[in-house]
């Protein structure tokens, strides 16, 4: 926070995207040294996540959402799109690629297609991995009541977390792994 600060003193009437892409580029210049103080921080911050997670009975899973094709494609589009159309904010760029991807035939979307059902079946394999893992952690009594947030129940009987619960924490996560990224950044102290 006090690093945007001094950024955006020293430039008034920079955009808030100018001074994120800005503060992007002295953390890619900092030595590994250099970005040590805000990774251990942000480890922590995750680690103090989890524990308050866990303690509410929330359990944080560790596998990253499957991404769409959609996200590929925009991945790959973004810089060209945005050097195209220099005066077109973060959303117009956003809105126009994907009016670019509705517009594609089935033959063009098929790379971005095959990325997502590659990331689809990485995200499978991965929570299977974790759940199997949480099922012998269990059998050995360490995780008794204990859920993922995708295994609760609707009823808000059978686990730890209802339905609205543990989409609440599923949100949580996300945000805290956006702000856990922010303070390694060095955009937090």
């Amino acid at each position: 926070a006090a690093r945007r600060a001094d950024l955006k003193a020293a430039h008034p009437d920079v955009g808030v995207a100018d001074l994120a892409r800005m503060m992007g580029e002295e953390w890619k210049s900092m030595s590994d040294e250099d970005k040590a103080p805000f990774e251990r921080a942000a480890e922590q911050d995750k680690q103090r996540y989890r524990a308050e997670c866990l303690a509410a009975g929330i359990e944080v899973s560790d596998v990253v959402d499957a991404k769409p094709a959609l996200y590929y494609y925009l991945k790959s589009q973004r810089i060209a799109i945005a050097e195209a159309n220099p005066e077109a904010g973060p959303a117009e760029l956003v809105q126009m690629m994907r009016q670019n991807f509705a517009a594609l035939s089935e033959e063009e979307r098929a790379p971005f297609e095959e990325e997502a059902a590659a990331d689809k079946t990485r995200h499978e394999q991965e929570t299977a991995t974790e759940r199997a893992a949480r099922a012998e952690k269990e059998a050995d009594g360490a995780v008794a009541s204990e859920r993922l947030p995708s295994e609760a129940s609707t009823s808000g009987s059978g686990g730890v977390a209802s339905a609205p619960i543990a989409k609440q924490a599923k949100e949580a996560d996300a945000f805290a792994g956006q702000r856990v990224v922010a303070v390694s950044a060095g955009y937090y102290h």
